[in-house]
């Protein structure tokens, strides 16, 4: 889907709300230093290119029932020395730590869409990203956005004293963050206690194997199929890359390990 395509459809279901306060769910972040904003002009006698520290904040919201790692920004409040800009967008996570940013925006009441085309990394705590006006232009805007966590408005779901950015169980209170397998997710939401140290896991506490044992989808059922188990592999790959515990390599390594499995297949018992 292109960043057009995806804008409209995450309007057409309303999910870019109108700037103003922040959800209780989400994580306001601040423009660092690094952040600017640059005017050019190829058009002016003479030409014109201006470059302005960046201030201001936005605001991330996880989106509900949005399965491709797709969070809504809201709040944007930014400003130099002579322009102001405002609005809302969405930012994507790709794995592996990758970006991509859409930004519906008023420069000065003027709108302007920014955009950062490709993925771009960042790092572990920050956003940083290089944001354009429409290319094909002679005259737009370019924005170097650089922002991290404000330390003041951290959020805290459960009212554990934790914030949810190192709580281990951000939707359930355990102050003491207990985690008896070592596998990242605190007892208090940990659906399966006894997890293989270093393994990677979904948010409930499972690993792959768990989810999809070879010997059937629960105690009391078997596969349909070979094709059953697979899919279950694959959309479990899909959960743990998104989460960035696995990559494309691994992945590719562990569907060929669920396919040569025989997990799934019919055995016929002969005497």
């Amino acid at each position: 889907m292109s960043w057009r395509r995806a804008l409209i459809a995450l309007l057409a279901v309303g999910v870019l709300v109108a700037a103003g306060p922040a959800r209780a769910d989400s994580l306001r972040y601040v423009l660092s230093a690094e952040s600017r904003l640059t005017t050019y002009c190829a058009t002016c006698e003479p030409a014109t290119t201006r470059t302005e520290r960046l201030r201001g904040s936005f605001d991330l919201s996880v989106l509900p029932g949005v399965d491709y790692a797709v969070e809504a920004v809201t709040g944007v409040h930014w400003q130099t020395d002579t322009l102001t800009v405002s609005g809302t967008g969405f930012i994507q996570r790709l794995g592996d730590l990758g970006l991509t940013m859409v930004l519906d925006t008023r420069l000065n009441g003027v709108p302007i869409l920014l955009t950062s085309g490709r993925r771009q990394h960042a790092a572990t705590g920050e956003i940083r990203l290089h944001l354009t006006s429409p290319k094909g232009v002679k005259s737009g805007f370019a924005v170097t956005l650089v922002a991290t966590p404000d330390p003041s408005a951290t959020p805290d779901a459960d009212g554990d004293g934790i914030s949810d950015a190192a709580d281990n169980c951000p939707a359930a209170a355990d102050a003491s963050q207990s985690d008896a397998d070592h596998d990242g997710v605190g007892d208090a939401c940990d659906s399966c206690a006894d997890t293989p140290a270093d393994t990677p896991v979904l948010r409930t506490g499972c690993a792959l194997p768990q989810v999809c044992p070879c010997e059937g989808p629960s105690a009391n059922e078997e596969w349909g199929d070979q094709r059953a188990y697979v899919q279950c592999v694959g959309r479990t790959l899909r959960q743990l890359r998104l989460r960035g515990e696995v990559d494309k390599t691994e992945i590719r390594q562990l569907l060929r390990t669920a396919v040569r499995s025989g997990c799934g297949r019919r055995v016929l018992a002969m005497r």
